[in-house]
């Protein structure tokens, strides 16, 4: 039926064979496929440029499901397919299969998918986002070249060929996981590998990254900070990072060990991280541990984790506290609430040694732009710092930026209207900090009682300021 212009739909439910190219360049909107047919061939639907639907009959049982692979360029040019669930049998997406799918924005597979072929995805400018599940092994070169990726959370246990994700020029986080399988490990960055991701600020190579070839990040124009967590230098492509306005850093204990080895002297190596808070108050998160250290003649940043809270309730409204203990180091990917001096500089470090995530921590990071609403699924609602240094509800569908965090906590029933839900932070200097303080108004006055820096008695303060509170500094914003 090749190029049979007039073609719209097709009835397959008693074909048990097809060959190559069968339906190429035809204006076929919606296909159902038979379950005799286990293998979508080669070039089959290349060019159907108004295919928005494909799914099994749903008469024969296991039609489409068990299907185990989609041949090479079977899909390629089906410029209006928007969405496709993928066969739960599925093993192999074979070269080019879905290149060029301008408009193909979401992919759903099962858990037998192994294999993504060389080009599967090259140029499909909607798909912002693939998750790499457990059972895909193999990542064909050009996988998703110019793809419209923002976002990329690789496997420890994938062989990935070269330039996979060259050219994503929306891509702005990639994580490669800190293990890697033995048998087959996921432990070098490939030949052009990340090239021309003019969009990607930063990198993290964890310890398991032995190798980075060339032009792995050639051309990544907003590539500045490049985190390297190996003790010992990997294999450097003199060219692995040109074209890009890159700081190393690396571990302060091994910097010398980077700075002896020729290839990664070249490049501009540090070990301390120096930011500049503009504001009072911030938030942050790494996708490395993090320790919080005085470095190059500056202090320390100041960083706070919130484990638990309490809540004042007042005539008009109720003040929620979030006791936030100071920490001087962090797990990877670890929320922190910053403090410090407006216009001034501090320092942290990669960590010698990874420090283990909280389990209770309310600050929680944000690794990738991400759509905030006000409340999850779990019931609890999302709190944001907000300019004037107070934590505010989110707006439902507000993007919080990749580096930050935010507060995830249970809103207090019932005092929303009349009398709102107001939420502040208790800075403790004291780590050793824990539990969780309930002050209700219906207590004795007792259990509610504060002092301000002058000594006067207060209950249940309702004015902005500085108090203490059984020994402790409490502010009241």
């Amino acid at each position: 039926f090749y190029e049979c212009s007039s073609l719209t739909s097709v009835d397959l439910s008693r074909i048990k064979k097809m060959d190559t190219g069968v339906f190429w360049h035809t204006p076929l909107t919606s296909v159902e496929w038979p379950a005799a047919v286990t293998e979508i061939p080669a070039n089959t639907f290349w060019g159907c440029h108004q295919l928005t639907t494909i799914k099994g009959i749903p008469s024969q049982p296991g039609a489409w499901d068990n299907i185990t692979k989609i041949g090479a360029n079977a899909f390629n040019e089906c410029t209006a397919l928007t969405t496709i669930k993928l066969p739960a049998e599925l093993k192999t997406i074979d070269t080019q299969a879905f290149r060029t799918c301008t408009s193909l924005a979401t992919v759903d597979y099962g858990a037998k998918l192994e294999t993504i072929g060389d080009g599967a995805f090259m140029s499909t400018g909607a798909l912002k986002k693939f998750f790499f599940k457990g059972s895909v092994k193999t990542l064909g070169a050009n996988a998703f070249q110019e793809s419209g990726l923002t976002c990329v959370h690789l496997k420890g246990d994938m062989t990935i060929g070269k330039e996979a994700f060259m050219m994503c020029t929306g891509l702005k986080y990639v994580e490669i996981p800190a293990t890697s399988s033995a048998s087959q490990p996921l432990n070098n960055v490939s030949e052009g590998m990340f090239a021309g991701c003019t969009s990607l600020p930063f990198i993290t190579l964890p310890a398991s990254i032995t190798a980075i070839k060339a032009n792995a990040f050639n051309g990544c124009a907003a590539l500045k900070y490049v985190n390297i967590l190996a003790d010992s230098p990997a294999t450097l492509a003199a060219n692995a990072f040109d074209n890009t306005p890159k700081d190393i850093y690396v571990k302060a204990s091994k910097l010398s060990a980077y700075q002896a080895n020729a290839a990664w002297n070249a490049l501009n190596l540090k070990d301390t991280y120096e930011r500049t808070l503009t504001t009072k108050y911030a938030t942050m998160t790494h996708d490395f541990p993090v320790e919080f250290v005085t470095a190059n003649g500056r202090e320390a940043m100041t960083a706070y984790v919130g484990k638990s809270t309490y809540k004042v309730t007042q005539p008009t409204k109720v003040q929620k506290i979030l006791k936030m203990t100071k920490v001087n180091a962090i797990a990877a990917n670890e929320g922190v609430i910053l403090a410090g001096t407006p216009n001034t500089t501090y320092t942290y470090r990669i960590a010698e040694t990874a420090a283990t995530k909280l389990t209770d921590n309310k600050v929680m990071p944000v690794r990738e732009d991400t759509l905030l609403y006000q409340t999850k699924a779990d019931g609890k609602s999302n709190w944001t710092l907000q300019p004037d240094y107070k934590l505010h509800l989110s707006e439902n569908a507000k993007t919080i930026y990749c580096g930050r965090a935010y507060i995830h906590e249970q809103n207090e029933a019932g005092v929303q209207g009349a009398k709102s839900v107001s939420f502040a932070l208790e800075l403790d200097d004291n780590p050793a900090t824990a539990g969780i303080n309930t002050v209700e108004g219906n207590k004795k006055d007792n259990d509610n009682v504060y002092y301000t820096l002058s000594g006067v008695r207060v209950i249940n303060p309702t004015e902005r300021g500085i108090y203490i509170k059984n020994g402790r500094k409490v502010i009241i914003r």
